[in-house]
């Protein structure tokens, strides 16, 4: 039951965009599952227009998005994930006058198999290692939008996830490395998260860095450009923490905000989330 061990804040604190995956390198033991939903508000006013900064020019957009994340160990090295969300974008008016727009749906479905390599707690100093390979399927909502929910495109993604607890003093790091590839002409992303974390008995938190570059596609403003196929760039810093009880629940907030991006919105974003294990 090592697993229970690490911060659902880890994970939690990072699953704030229909883009993330929603998992870390602590793959659970064979039997172990849970549950964990979490609420996500994200808003933006400002957006990078290419490498410039510009007001967004449909006022205040807002996203609300449920995501539900099951995950079972199959294995003491295989565990299986599913990620559910719903989203509902909203805008505070549009080009044609001050009355908003708004639209709602499935979010992309996220699913994958962690496969731990290395496991920290077998006696060795090494970090835990993971790979995880999964694949992505389209929601329902309006991707062509410019406060769409995502960009409406199935897809496949794979990453390496590393993350090491130090014991001592309750701290520890994570961090991942991974690609995603998407149909419907989306450019294909690179993903790259580092964030350190500290456990205070009861109560954890933690801060981190991601970063997500699209390796091609178009600027905002090119002739014939569509917004899912937009060359997007953007880097933030995020936050969590949280309280786990007997036998492993957990309720916690995090806090993420863009800090630099291109074609992309400067948003800022908070939430919740609780977990039950099972």
């Amino acid at each position: 039951m090592k697993r229970l061990a690490i911060p659902a804040a880890v994970v939690l604190g990072t699953l704030w965009s229909v883009a993330a995956s929603g998992q870390d390198a602590w793959v659970p033991y064979q039997g172990e599952s849970s549950v964990s939903l979490v609420y996500s508000f994200q808003t933006f006013e400002d957006f990078f227009r290419n490498n410039e900064e510009k007001s967004y020019p449909f006022g205040r957009s807002r996203q609300q998005t449920v995501f539900a994340i099951v995950e079972y160990g199959l294995t003491d090295a295989l565990a299986i994930d599913v990620t559910f969300a719903y989203s509902h974008t909203s805008t505070s008016k549009t080009p044609g006058g001050p009355t908003g727009a708004n639209d709602s749906g499935l979010a992309d479905t996220a699913f994958g198999f962690r496969w731990r390599v290395v496991d920290e707690f077998d006696g060795t100093s090494a970090p835990t290692v993971t790979v995880r390979v999964g694949g992505i399927v389209a929601g329902t909502y309006d991707a062509g939008l410019p406060y769409s929910a995502g960009d409406g495109a199935s897809g496949v993604e794979a990453a390496l996830m590393i993350g090491k607890d130090f014991g001592k003093h309750g701290l520890g790091v994570y961090g991942e490395a991974g690609y995603r590839h998407r149909a419907k002409r989306v450019p294909a992303d690179l993903v790259a998260q580092l964030g350190l974390y500290k456990t205070m008995g009861a109560w954890s938190a933690n801060v981190g860095f991601r970063h997500v570059q699209a390796l091609s596609g178009s600027n905002i403003g090119d002739p014939g450009f569509k917004f899912q196929e937009l060359k997007e760039i953007a880097s933030y810093v995020e936050a969590a923490f949280g309280h786990s009880s007997a036998g492993g629940r957990y309720i916690g907030a995090h806090f993420a905000q863009t800090v630099d991006g291109r074609n992309t919105a400067k948003k800022t974003v908070f939430g919740f989330s609780v977990t039950f294990p099972f």
